[in-house]
C-alpha cells in the first residue's frame, strides 16, 4: 500500500543518501495485499522496480519461498482460491490447520452461526481463551452483524493492546486495520458480492491456525467453491 508515488518520495528524501545511494530493504506482499491503492476496484501500483530504477537505484530482489504465518490447510485454501505461492515455513510443516467455511442466507443467519462457533470455542471442549480469536468484517463493528452477537463480550479490536489484552472479550476489527496482525484464531465474516479477492485473501490469511470463513451466495468464496466462476469463464 505504500507504493506510492507521494509515499516514495517521502522515502527518498527520508532515507540518507536517496534510494540511489541509501542502505535500505523493503518487504512485504506487493501482489495480493493491495487495498488502499485501487482506482474504481484495479490496482494502482508502481512496479517496485521501475519505480527504484526512477531514482537511480537498482536493487536486487528476492522472493522469500516460506508462508511463515498459516498452516499448511490455510495455506492450501490461499493456493486454491487465489493462486497464492509459497509453501509451508520448517516450523509449520507439521501444523494442518483447520478451514471451516459458512455458507449464509441472510444477516439473522450469519449471527446465529458466529454465535454458534463462538459458543463452541470459548466454552466447548478446547476452550479456546478469547484473546486468541479475533472477528474480521469488511465494515466496522456497528454496521457488522457481529455487533448483535449476545453471550460473549465484544469489544473494538485495539492495536496496542493486542498481544496483552486488558479485558476478556472477543476482539473485533475491519480487514483493513487487521492488516498486519495474526491470530490463532479467526472468524472471517459479511463476505458478500461486493467484496474484492485482495480484501477477503488478507482477511483468510491472518489466521495462524483455525479460520472460520462466513460468506454469502454471490459472494467470490461461494463461485470459486462451487465451481460457477470455473464454468462462467469456460463459457465466456
Amino acid at each position: 500500500d505504500l507504493m506510492d508515488i507521494e509515499f516514495i518520495t517521502v522515502m527518498d528524501n527520508m532515507l540518507k543518501g536517496g534510494l540511489e545511494n541509501g542502505r535500505y530493504a523493503l518487504f512485504g506482499d506487493f501482489d495480493k495485499q493491495v487495498l488502499y491503492n485501487t482506482i474504481d476496484g484495479e490496482e494502482d501500483v508502481w512496479d517496485i522496480l521501475d519505480i527504484c530504477g526512477k531514482r537511480g537505484s537498482k536493487p536486487l530482489v528476492y522472493t522469500l519461498p516460506y508462508n511463515c504465518r498459516n498452516p499448511i490447510k490455510v495455506q492450501k485454501e490461499l493456493q486454491k482460491l487465489f493462486g497464492a505461492e509459497g509453501k509451508p515455513a520448517p516450523a509449520l510443516a507439521d501444523m494442518d490447520g483447520e478451514v471451516q467455511y459458512h455458507k449464509c442466507k441472510d444477516d439473522d443467519y450469519e449471527r446465529e452461526k458466529i454465535q454458534k462457533v463462538l459458543d463452541e470455542l470459548i466454552d466447548g471442549e478446547d476452550r479456546i481463551d478469547s484473546k486468541h480469536i479475533v472477528v474480521l468484517a469488511p465494515h466496522t463493528l456497528k454496521n457488522s452483524v457481529v455487533s448483535r452477537v449476545e453471550r460473549h463480550k465484544i469489544v473494538v479490536f485495539d492495536p496496542k493492546t493486542t498481544y496483552n489484552p486488558k479485558e476478556k472479550a472477543v476482539e473485533v476489527s475491519t480487514i483493513y486495520r487487521f492488516k498486519g496482525f495474526g491470530r490463532p484464531v479467526v472468524l472471517l465474516t459479511g463476505i458478500t458480492e461486493e467484496e474484492e479477492d485482495n480484501l477477503i485473501y488478507t482477511g483468510m490469511s491472518r489466521a495462524e491456525y483455525l479460520l472460520h470463513v462466513f460468506y454469502r451466495k454471490g459472494s467470490m468464496i461461494d463461485k470459486k467453491r462451487s465451481g460457477k466462476e470455473d464454468r462462467e469463464s469456460v463459457h465466456e
